[in-house]
């Protein structure tokens, strides 16, 4: 009997026992082969290049020192562009686009005659537009100046313009260059008969350029129209003669000798950050030279599969930008720049859900610009010449780009640009400010501070103004003249689409 329950007991055991699963060994999944991730970026090229992918009606923006030679809205290139453009949508004859400073409009009218500025033409092109703002017009001229250095020119193909006057003004011109200084000229056009008559009608030209190899012999070029009074009904005393959109066609080279560059920008890099976005750890980064004749630069990195969030950031200016020494988390990623790298072109962009897994993918990234452009245009009619030295202090805190934490940086301590001598009236300086992407617009204040040669403070005022990354703000006023309005009574546009300006009085 004893014997039995023990048979059955151990039959049990074995029943038990057999019915016992073993628990297997937790593994690390496999992450499986690394994969090609191409990025192919977009949306700054032209940014650095002369602007084409979004119509912008451009202003003119002085670079801050003269001795070091200044160009107006135009960078180097081996393609034709605008190297000099007059839309005098700002009534008054400096140019839009120049690539050199100096360049001037110069008549010779009936006595006591002025410039005036009425109503202009449109003008509009695949890449940029120019409102129907303002035109040049005077009153019976009998010959307008353009004189344009040309140094930093190698080709001219193109003179265009619109015309139009009063239905008593002439109604034909001539046209003619002169590449050394005003001694003799060579006609390009003798005779060119308007064909719209109307007192409010245009007429447009387009001169080709290309055949007159003598053109650019010298560093500085005239150009020269002569209206023709020889209809009936011209009137010497009230005829009027309006032109518009003055475009000159060429390549601007950006030097002005193979041994004296135009202050090039010294960093032109593209700089890329992958997280993992399940871990919110750094998986991959790198920075590359960028080549601006690149039209769409690619760049390639191996990842395991997973799902990933990646930073790009373009650069090119003259100092690198503020980013982590060491970088692990995905909440430890900053991006800034220094106050005084004041034209530097920065754009950038986040790409989110990035999922790899057994196979090479491609993702397009378009980058758009993390900065807006700050100009001050002074108006004072009677000029600057006292003013040797003009500072911008920058009273509001640095911006900083932290897609991934809300914390706030500390300030870098830089907080000042100079600009100096000379200023002339109408001079605008122009900076660009670093704000990363801000969806709601952020105060800005600026102090500016006016001295003379002696360095003794002419003016010292305070403007300010609430603005995101990708706009243009102008602030218009009197530099030297005291207002104790808002802003010092300068005025405050905007361009929130650049190409849309906004101003502001001061």
């Amino acid at each position: 009997m004893k014997t039995n329950k023990l048979l059955v007991c151990l039959a049990a055991l074995l029943l038990m026992l057999s019915n016992c699963k073993k628990e297997k060994p937790q593994m690390k999944p496999d992450p499986g082969e690394a994969q090609t991730v191409s990025f192919h970026l977009s949306g700054f090229k032209t940014e650095i290049n002369p602007l084409s992918s979004a119509k912008a009606t451009l202003r003119p923006l002085k670079l801050k020192s003269a001795t070091n030679g200044q160009h107006l809205n135009i960078s180097p290139g081996s393609d034709p562009q605008f190297v000099y453009f007059w839309s005098f949508n700002q009534s008054n004859l400096l140019p839009d686009i120049a690539a050199d400073d100096g360049a001037e409009i110069t008549f010779v009218a009936k006595e006591g005659s002025s410039a005036s500025f009425p109503a202009g033409y449109k003008y509009e092109d695949d890449d940029i537009l120019y409102e129907a703002g303002q035109s040049f017009s005077t009153i019976a001229p009998t010959s307008i100046k353009i004189t344009i250095p040309a140094a930093k020119i190698s080709n001219l193909s193109n003179l265009s313009f619109s015309t139009g006057g009063s239905g008593t003004g002439p109604k034909d011109f001539s046209i003619s260059y002169s590449s050394d200084g005003g001694e003799s000229y060579a006609v390009i056009s003798a005779t060119n008969p308007f064909t719209n008559f109307s007192s409010s009608g245009w007429n447009h030209y387009s001169f080709d350029l290309s055949s007159f190899s003598n053109l650019l012999a010298s560093n500085s070029l005239i150009l020269k129209i002569e209206p023709i009074p020889a209809n009936t009904d011209y009137n010497p005393n009230s005829g009027t003669f309006r032109i518009d959109n003055i475009r000159l066609t060429g390549i601007y080279t950006g030097t002005s000798g193979p041994d004296n560059p135009e202050n090039p920008a010294t960093v032109s890099n593209i700089h890329y950050y992958i997280f993992d976005s399940v871990a919110d750890t750094l998986e991959a980064s790198g920075t590359t030279a960028y080549d601006l004749d690149d039209t769409q630069p690619s760049l390639a990195v191996q990842l395991s599969p997973g799902t990933y969030s990646a930073v790009f950031l373009s650069n090119v200016s003259d100092q690198e930008l503020r980013l982590p020494t060491s970088l692990h988390a995905i909440t430890d990623f900053y991006a800034g720049n220094y106050f005084d790298n004041d034209q530097a072109v920065i754009f950038g962009t986040k790409v989110d859900d990035i999922v790899v897994s057994d196979g090479p993918i491609e993702k397009e990234a378009a980058l758009s610009r993390f900065y807006s452009n700050i100009a001050f245009h002074f108006t004072d009619a009677t000029g600057l010449t006292s003013v040797k030295k003009i500072e911008v202090s920058r009273v509001h805190a640095n911006f900083w780009y932290n897609p991934f934490s809300a914390g706030s940086l500390p300030d870098d301590g830089i907080n000042k640009i100079s600009f100096t001598d000379p200023f002339v009236s109408g001079v605008t300086l122009s900076f660009n400010e670093f704000l990363g992407t801000l969806t709601t617009a952020q105060p800005i204040s600026y102090t500016i501070n006016a001295y003379d040669a002696g360095d003794q403070l002419l003016r010292t005022f305070t403007v300010s103004s609430a603005i995101k990354n990708n706009v243009q703000v102008s602030f218009t006023g009197q530099l030297l003249t005291v207002n104790n309005g808002p802003n010092g009574d300068f005025g405050i546009s905007f361009n929130t689409d650049w190409d849309t300006p906004v101003d502001e009085n001061f």
